[in-house]
C-alpha cells in the first residue's frame, strides 16, 4: 500500500446518522476500529469510546453538550479495568482511582 493511502485508511471517518445523533468512527491502518464519537447538533453528547489497536476498548467517556460527566473508565490493553475517574459538569470531582 502507498504511503498516501495508508494515511487516507487511517484518517477514514465514517458517519454514521441515528435520529438526531451522528457517531462518528475512526479506524487503524488495520481496518480495526480505534474511536466511536457520539455528536447531537455538532456537539460531543454521549459515549466516546477509544479501541485498542487490538480490538479492546481503550477508555470510555459519557458527554453532555461538549462537557464531560460522570465516571471516566481507562482499561489496560489485556482489557481489565485501569482508571476510574469521576467528571462533574466538566470538572474532575474527586480523586482519580487506578488498578
Amino acid at each position: 500500500m502507498t504511503k498516501f493511502g495508508s494515511v487516507l485508511l487511517v484518517g477514514l471517518c465514517l458517519l454514521v446518522s441515528n435520529a438526531q445523533s451522528q457517531v462518528l468512527k475512526t479506524y487503524y491502518e488495520s481496518g480495526n476500529l480505534k474511536s466511536e464519537i457520539t455528536y447531537k447538533k455538532g456537539k460531543k453528547n454521549g459515549i466516546e469510546k477509544y479501541y485498542w489497536s487490538t480490538g479492546r476498548i481503550q477508555s470510555t467517556y459519557t458527554y453532555r453538550a461538549n462537557v464531560p460527566v460522570g465516571i471516566c473508565q481507562g482499561f489496560h490493553e489485556y482489557g481489565g479495568l485501569a482508571s476510574q475517574t469521576p467528571y462533574i459538569k466538566g470538572k474532575k470531582n474527586g480523586l482519580r482511582k487506578e488498578f
